[in-house]
């Protein structure tokens, strides 16, 4: 099986990576992909495919989704097949935790390893957007991190091996002394950020509806079982229903932040949310 890691191609040149969040979904770094979208619209300015390519070889067409200050979201569909890319497997971070970037821009380039210097440092991205960043502190002086931009930041044990996906890499710091080689320094987003950022991962996207769209088109009535968290109420309005819906995933993406689900087991929260709120009973249950 190919790790969660796809590099981000466009007419053959590699651009960057990216993290498969789930089967249908991707983040990269905005900075990646910028030149080439219209950014009004979302579009490929040149009309060739965006590709991600596994470390396999296998390609995938994707087209931009959204963009969040430096992330982007990209819409991929990966088979669930043997062989295919993973989601990657979100993680806790903490301060001094060990981490490697084995996403690498060629075959001639050194992994990058370290530690976490700070989880949850406010910071300003290039663009002028501010997020809650990882820093991270880099063992290798190689001066210049070009090209691991969008790739994972893997957790790893003592055995080196990495266990879990941390973030994804943004953007590297300057040397304050020679300002045209970077500092041994980079900035990074969680992947429950990634995952807050887009209202595509989010239960509006899953129902293909505004919550106001959802509530104005509610036409059950009569008393609720609202009080008692039941989603699968007969009973219950339209309103009630997304308020517990949205209690749900709220639950589901902290679970999500603390590494105790996984970004697949997310997204089947999500769809069973959607078959609820839509048909009353999911398959399964909530």
């Amino acid at each position: 099986m190919d790790p969660c890691w796809l590099h981000v191609e466009y007419d053959s040149d590699r651009l960057g990576a990216s993290v498969l969040l789930t089967h249908e979904f991707a983040v990269t770094a905005w900075h990646c992909i910028s030149e080439l979208v219209d950014g009004s619209t979302l579009e490929i300015i040149d009309g060739a495919d965006l590709e991600l390519v596994s470390a396999s070889g296998i390609r995938f067409t994707a087209r931009v989704e959204e963009k969040r200050g430096d992330l982007g979201l990209l819409r991929v569909s990966v088979p669930r097949t043997p062989g295919s890319p993973a989601p990657g497997f979100p993680v806790p971070v903490e301060a001094l935790d060990r981490w490697i970037a084995e996403c690498r821009p060629t075959l001639s380039h050194a992994a990058l390893t370290g530690k976490v210097a700070a989880t949850s440092l406010p910071y300003k991205c290039e663009d002028g957007t501010e997020i809650e960043a990882l820093q991270l502190d880099v063992d290798q002086g190689v001066g210049s991190h070009k090209g691991f931009s969008g790739g994972p930041i893997l957790a790893t044990g003592q055995n080196g091996h990495s266990n879990g996906v941390m973030g994804l890499l943004l953007e590297e710091y300057p040397d304050q002394a020679i300002l045209t080689r970077a500092a041994n320094v980079l900035f990074g987003a969680t992947i429950a950020t990634a995952f807050e950022s887009f209202s595509a991962l989010d239960l509006v996207q899953v129902l293909g509806l505004t919550s106001r769209q959802l509530i104005e088109s509610n036409t059950v009535s009569g008393p609720t079982n609202h009080e008692k968290g039941d989603l699968n109420g007969s009973n219950n309005t339209m309103e009630d229903r997304l308020a517990d819906g949205e209690k749900i995933l709220l639950s589901a993406r902290e679970w999500l932040r603390n590494g105790l689900i996984d970004p697949e087991d997310y997204s089947i929260y999500q769809m069973r949310v959607r078959d609820t709120l839509i048909f009353q009973k999911p398959e399964g249950g909530v």
